[in-house]
């Protein structure tokens, strides 16, 4: 579960009253909270509070910042001003403490490419040395913690377009935001039966970047195989054995001995840290056609659980129980965020360039094109 943590900047009342419209900007940062809370709350998996319950609420800086305690992101909503009213934009205020420029500057983009204005770009400023000099970043206890800036309130374009489009500026950061952390809409989670959405050299160049054993890269072909065979997407196998197994680094219960991909128990199963309590496999073939094979069982897929089946766990009782990735949480594993790291996982996969060897090597590219 993603915890997102909304502070609307500044209070009520006309001495927020500012700006190229008469603008109050904290009445307006207020009301944008609440779309914003309501579009990030039809993604999976996003839990949305707000530090100004109420357009009068009103914390100090220290009290807004100690809110930031056991959230996975602290966003606070701003509007800019300067004493040139002809300066538009949008930035992004990113933590000195706790660095996210990824997010930071992705939110940046897509805000300005909406408002169509100047990209002033994700920024930081610090007070002392190492510490935010923006009282309500500093010492913030959220994972990640930012300022965005809106635009200016002090241009009177940039004003009206943030007054009037709240729906459409909220779609665009929640949307953001939702892909930083692997979430989907909760109408389009991901199927476990699916096609492929990567290739294996996509897969084998992903393993490479997160340093894994040349074992799990040399086994992407088997993912991919028998999970084409069996109607399950590879690139979730090969993402959810990476989890279990570290990568094919182990460091567990397990070894590569096992050949168990997925850290799979026995079929009376036992505790997580009892080795005689996980399954051990003849071959790698062998393993991985039992993880398949479980979770095409969990996805209600034709023809399980199958008699002749590797999987031990192939209980009809789970049949159909799971029949998206994100809902594996609580169900393959205990952890409720289980599937959607496994979705993360896969985005990177799914977003893993591969340079063509040709491609590498422009002297014989240019040769071959007769240049």
């Amino acid at each position: 579960m993603t915890k997102i943590l909304l502070s609307a900047g500044h209070g009520a009342g006309k001495s927020h009253n500012r700006g190229a419209l008469y603008y109050n900007e904290g009445d307006n940062n207020y009301y944008f909270s609440l779309v914003l809370k309501k579009e990030l709350e039809t993604y999976n998996g996003i839990t949305v509070d707000l530090i100004r319950k109420n357009i009068n609420d009103n914390p100090n800086l220290a009290e807004r910042s100690a809110m930031g305690k056991g959230y996975d992101l602290y966003y606070s909503i701003h509007s800019n001003a300067i004493d040139k009213p002809s300066v538009r934009g949008t930035e992004v205020w990113d933590s000195v403490e706790k660095p996210n420029i990824s997010l930071a500057q992705a939110i940046c983009d897509a805000t300005a490419k909406l408002f169509n204005h100047n990209n002033r770009k994700a920024r930081y400023r610090e007070g002392q040395p190492g510490y935010n000099w923006y009282g309500e970043l500093r010492f913030n206890q959220a994972k990640s913690s930012m300022i965005i800036e809106n635009g200016f309130h002090t241009n009177a374009q940039d004003c009206r377009f943030f007054k009037d489009n709240h729906e459409k500026i909220a779609e665009v950061q929640a949307k953001v935001i939702a892909n930083y952390y692997g979430v989907k809409k909760k109408n389009q989670l991901t199927p476990i039966l699916s096609k492929p959405t990567a290739t294996i050299e996509q897969m084998k160049e992903w393993a490479k970047s997160k340093k894994a054993s040349p074992l799990f890269i040399e086994l992407a072909p088997t993912f991919y195989r028998v999970a084409l065979q069996t109607g399950v997407n590879p690139v979730i196998a090969y993402a959810q054995s990476a989890k279990e197994t570290g990568y094919f680094r182990f460091g567990g219960v397990l070894d590569a001995s096992y050949c168990n991909p997925c850290g799979m128990k026995t079929r009376t199963g036992g505790g997580d840290y009892d080795k005689h309590a996980h399954q051990k496999f003849k071959t790698w073939e062998e393993g991985i056609t039992a993880q398949v094979h479980h979770l095409a069982l969990y996805a209600n897929a034709d023809g399980f659980p199958k008699s002749n089946s590797p999987d031990p766990r192939n209980f009809v009782s789970i049949k159909g129980t799971a029949i998206t990735v994100e809902s594996l949480g609580g169900k393959w594993a205990g952890s409720l965020t289980y599937g959607t790291d496994i979705v993360r996982m896969m985005k990177e996969i799914e977003s893993t360039r591969v340079i063509s060897p040709r491609l590498a090597r422009p002297d014989i590219d240019m040769e071959y094109k007769g240049w």
